[in-house]
């Protein structure tokens, strides 16, 4: 235990915290003394105590899940194969649950807290490692099981899974009890996969013996590590809904009444904290905003359906599905905006917080949240997302990226001008910073660098206040959209975007970096736009025309600086997609880069046809670019 860091950390944390993290470490050393009584801790129960084993009939309410209807992916479900994010999982023995998918090394199976695996471990990425051990997959097994063609094979594999896993994993060994998250998603999913699985259990006694030697030793886990402090976020709330289906289900275990208490009262105090009034979160991150979405709808319901509900959780999930309604695409996905590791809560099937936004609006504004939504009633499929929100959760932001004035365009189905993504937490520095770094967003850089620091790869520090500023003259058959942040104001910058859209369907981008008069440095701007498909420029008019891999086209057109392209350029990080946690691919980013020591603009003209923006149209712009200006003085 190294005591002088937290004595260092009392100035950055505060002696609460510090306090906090001390006893957690004594909390280690408890559980380290533990762990020897409990690696045959499975035959300590009898499961008739416990009515949750005891009933024929399911525990749990149904649930919303949409499953894929096609033979390969069934096939695959039930031949124990599923992807462990961007790579492919099989299991085949027990050792498989230590197997690192990305490098194919094996974890050690040591106490969890001796385990080396944050950033430059010899294993590999622990994220990729711990996705097939949240066993998410058995609530598919447990819903295949409903149709007696797939009955039989779902059993056998489910009992099998499960089995082999708490075999290979006794309490507090490896890599799966590092993380109290991980641990509480592991028993939510057995919960619920149990409890589909029940009537058809072949083996009830040794599957009711494990699912109760989890329970009790998960909870106890995630009771002494609840993240909290400058620790808190996403991972808080999971672990509260993990402690409230301990709490609920397992009344009989010694712990019950505590873990049910904490982790309501808990739960409730941080979606408060995590969830903005307009319904969306405070992490600025899409993908993880679902997620403790569905976690915080999972834990209202379970309390509702024993008597123990909470009207103050259940206001905040409706607020939220509301606005997750609006981002939505056909399909069901997210925008790609901040930190997204493609987990989910349940199943990546679950559907109990998705629903379609119910009235058409041209322009929706999420003011606390800091997104604004454009749509256009002549192409009902095109979305294009304005992000003037803030970095995230303080302290530490850890999930939220470089993205300010950023803009994203959807239509027909695919993104044409994307957000690349997250890539990576623990694995490549160099490919985590470049991700959540302003390079990798369609917004603006100066002299390259992020508008925050990154501290780590889940810390920032100096973060960057933006704000939507609101334009009261109204410009007949234009949308108008500004906002500006301070991300580089210690560089003598401001950074003033904002989005004019016309009714002919295309979009002029502003951009204004405002100089400090008496600062007489130097600045390299590059504008970034980061655009998915095939992309061919026409010579001489600063002008590309995008084939998107769909087939929807798109052209952009700019002014204001030379225009450089990258695509899968290694050696400066530029030109990469992450389309899933830990898979990258080549794209084409487009850099229209400028040096001067003045205030500068940029202006990029998108849409399907630029030949429909005559040059009165043109004209018009230039007029509103001009009132524009007085805005930001």
């Amino acid at each position: 235990m190294n005591f002088a860091w937290y004595l260092n950390r009392v100035k950055v944390m505060g002696f609460r915290e510090v306090a906090h993290r001390l006893f957690e470490q004594i909390k280690l050393l408890l559980l380290r003394l533990e762990q020897g009584g409990r690696d045959k801790g499975v035959l300590r129960y009898d499961v008739t105590d416990y009515a949750f084993c005891r009933r024929v009939e399911p525990k749990l309410s149904d649930l919303l899940f949409e499953l894929p209807s096609n033979e390969e992916w069934k096939e695959a479900i039930l031949s124990a194969s599923w992807p462990a994010l961007g790579y492919q999982w099989c299991w085949r023995e027990q050792g498989d649950w230590h197997l690192a998918p990305d490098t194919e090394k094996y974890w050690p199976k040591d106490f969890f807290g001796d385990i080396s695996y944050r950033a430059g471990n010899p294993f590999g990425d622990v994220r990729v490692a711990w996705e097939p051990s949240r066993l998410q997959q058995l609530v598919a097994l447990g819903l295949l099981a409903g149709d007696k063609n797939y009955r039989e094979r779902a059993v056998i594999l489910f009992e099998r899974l499960l089995l082999s896993w708490l075999e290979a994993n006794p309490p507090y060994r490896g890599i799966h009890y590092i993380s109290a998250m991980e641990c509480a998603l592991r028993l939510i999913s057995v919960c619920h996969a149990v409890d589909l699985m029940r009537p058809y259990l072949r083996q009830p006694v040794a599957i009711w013996q494990g699912v109760v030697s989890l329970v009790d030793s998960h909870a106890s886990l995630i009771v002494h590590r609840l993240s909290l402090h400058s620790s808190a976020g996403n991972h808080t709330i999971a672990e509260c809904a993990g402690l409230i289906y301990a709490g609920v289900l397992f009344p009989e275990l010694a712990g019950a009444a505590r873990w049910l208490k904490t982790g309501k009262e808990l739960l409730e105090q941080e979606a408060q904290r995590q969830f903005l009034e307009d319904g969306g979160g405070v992490e600025q991150a899409f993908g993880y905003h679902l997620f403790i979405t569905d976690l915080c709808n999972l834990s209202a319901r379970l309390l509702a359906a024993h008597d123990l509900s909470s009207p103050r959780l259940e206001g905040i999930v409706d607020s939220a599905c509301d606005f997750l309604a609006e981002f939505f695409s056909e399909e069901w996905l997210l925008p790609s905006i901040g930190d997204s590791d493609d987990g989910y809560a349940l199943s990546p099937y679950l559907r109990i917080s998705h629903r379609r936004a119910d009235k058409f609006l041209r322009v929706k504004t999420f003011t606390e949240s800091g997104y604004s939504l454009l749509r256009d009633k002549d192409v009902a499929s095109r979305s294009i997302i304005f992000d003037h929100g803030c970095l995230g959760m303080p302290p530490s932001y850890g999930h939220g990226h470089s993205d300010c004035l950023s803009v994203t365009w959807r239509e027909q189905g695919e993104m044409l001008l994307i957000d690349p993504g997250t890539f990576t937490y623990t694995g490549d520095e160099r490919w985590r910073r470049y991700f959540r770094g302003a390079t990798a967003h369609n917004t603006v850089s100066v002299n390259r660098l992020d508008q925050a620091m990154q501290q780590s790869a889940f810390m920032w520090s100096e973060p960057f206040e933006a704000r939507k500023i609101e334009v009261s003259e109204a410009f007949a058959g234009y949308t108008v959209l500004l906002a500006c942040h301070s991300g580089y104001q210690a560089l003598g910058v401001v950074h003033y975007r904002a989005l004019i859209y016309s009714e002919a369907g295309v979009l002029s981008v502003w951009d204004r970096l405002l100089h400090d008069p008496l600062n007489n440095d130097k600045r390299e701007l590059s504008l970034w736009w980061h655009v998915s498909g095939e992309v061919s420029a026409n010579a001489g008019d600063n002008q590309f025309s995008l084939l998107g891999r769909l087939g929807t086209q798109l052209q952009l057109r700019f002014s204001g600086g030379k225009l450089v392209t990258h695509v899968a350029n290694e050696e400066q990080g530029l030109g990469w997609d992450a389309p899933q946690y830990g898979v990258k691919r080549p794209i084409t980013t487009i850099e229209v880069c400028h040096s001067g020591n003045t205030t500068h603009e940029f202006l990029s003209h998108i849409g399907s046809d630029l030949r429909q923006m005559n040059p009165e149209q043109e004209q018009v712009v230039e007029q509103i670019i001009i009132k524009l200006r007085l805005l930001t003085g």
